[in-house]
């Protein structure tokens, strides 16, 4: 072993590191290396990370696929990645009850039939303002993505009958697989 650092600037008489420590000292310093190799070894493999490029259409069962890995792998989520998903599918929900009023405003434009009450416009207007100013991602200032008024503003249109008349026609709507 050569000498290095402050050791040697300290004695100049020293050549080399084993001229410095016991015999007992270097078995004890290459027991301990060989002990954390070892341990590292073992922490590598735990922590292997794998890539997967999953491509496809929407609702197809990309993220299903990672779900499933994760929970057989790894067992448990974060606190943040369960409120991410609540949050995505509260606001998918929002998302698709608005394309299905959208299509009932449309449709009551020719057909006295989808008829949508004006209060109903008005939760659903609210409705709009209150999803277009939502982020893509949940943060922690979104607590509140599903507040009574939001419940109500839901439930006020889903019970509207024109509403519920243009989801039983909803085959011209895109909605994901999921609403159906």
């Amino acid at each position: 072993m050569a000498c290095f650092g402050t050791l040697c600037r300290r004695n100049k008489n020293i050549e080399k590191l084993d001229d410095v420590f016991s015999d007992e000292e270097k078995m004890s310093a290459k027991e301990t290396n060989e002990s954390i190799e070892v341990e590292s070894a073992k922490t590598f493999e735990q922590h292997k990370i794998t890539s997967l490029l999953l491509l496809g259409p929407g609702e197809s069962g990309k993220s299903t696929i990672i779900k499933q890995l994760r929970k057989k792998y790894e067992k448990t989520y974060e606190p943040h990645e369960i409120s991410q998903q609540s949050y995505d599918i509260i606001k998918g929900t929002i998302n698709s009850l608005l394309e299905i009023f959208k299509r009932a405003i449309y449709l009551s434009e020719n057909d006295e039939n989808y008829k949508v009450e004006s209060s109903v416009i008005q939760r659903g207007e609210q409705l709009t303002k209150h999803f277009q100013n939502l982020p893509l991602a949940y943060d922690e200032t979104h607590d509140q993505i599903f507040t009574k008024q939001i419940y109500e503003n839901c439930l006020g249109l889903w019970n509207d009958p024109g509403v519920r008349k243009s989801w039983d026609t909803h085959k011209p709507i895109h909605l994901p697989d999921s609403t159906v």
